[in-house]
């Protein structure tokens, strides 16, 4: 698992072999379709349409907020 926080420039260089590297990665920004680990990749734009995460390692399975709340026309995706 590879997770970010802060507004700090990353180099590509040392961030693109880590996001290759893991299996998910977590951040609190939007991060470049160049990151893309082996599974799960929750950037701020993936959170925003799927809201809270619940992530379950031993099954590989996700359940989102937004899957449990089911479509809602007024809320933004």
């Amino acid at each position: 698992m590879l997770a970010t926080t802060g507004r700090s420039l990353i180099p590509r260089d040392r961030f693109a072999p880590a996001c290759a590297a893991a299996d998910i990665v977590v951040s609190d920004r939007r991060l470049p379709d160049w990151c893309q680990p082996r599974w799960l990749k929750l950037d701020a734009a993936a959170l925003a349409h799927t809201g809270a995460v619940a992530i379950w390692l031993d099954a590989r399975r996700v359940t989102t907020a937004a899957d449990a709340a089911g479509d809602r026309p007024w809320q933004p995706h």
